[in-house]
């Protein structure tokens, strides 16, 4: 597998980039926030789009030692998604595969950022169910139901 550069990974270091990274939907987090206290904001973030943009961006950080944070859809109620200074964010959103669904054995491929909603009502079409219904179904992914 070829490596890719990192700097060509869809990144950015703007404010509103930052701060968006900076807290997922810990409740701590969000009396934080209404109370005027700021998360602390990742130094950037990536949207990277195949698993060889995943691996150059933890090959740079894991070089430079910079800490990664893995954010699905920002559900996260333990502050296990929010940002940290000094680190980056790997934003998994642009994993949108859905598919295929293997009716025999009852599986179903699907990528890191897809929404809980979206693969329910995908599978529904084929006659099958999630069997999984977190109250934050609309706000999660697959790679927060895995490390929950």
């Amino acid at each position: 597998m070829k490596e890719s550069d990192p700097t060509e990974v869809r990144s950015s270091d703007g404010l509103l980039d930052r701060m968006a990274a900076s807290r997922d939907l810990w409740p701590a987090g969000t009396l934080d926030m209404w109370q005027g206290r700021k998360a602390p904001m990742p130094d950037r973030v990536y949207w990277p789009e195949s698993e060889t943009e995943v691996l150059s961006v933890l090959t740079e950080a894991e070089a430079n030692g910079t800490p990664v944070i893995p954010y699905g859809a920002g559900s996260g109620v333990c502050a296990g998604a929010r940002g940290r200074v000094g680190a980056v964010v790997l934003d998994m959103k642009a994993f949108q595969k859905l598919g295929p669904v293997d009716e025999r054995r009852w599986t179903v491929t699907v990528g890191a950022g897809v929404n809980g909603q979206q693969l329910e009502d995908y599978l529904k079409a084929f006659g099958f169910t999630l069997g999984h219904s977190p109250s934050s179904i609309w706000c999660s992914t697959p790679g927060g139901w895995a490390a929950a």
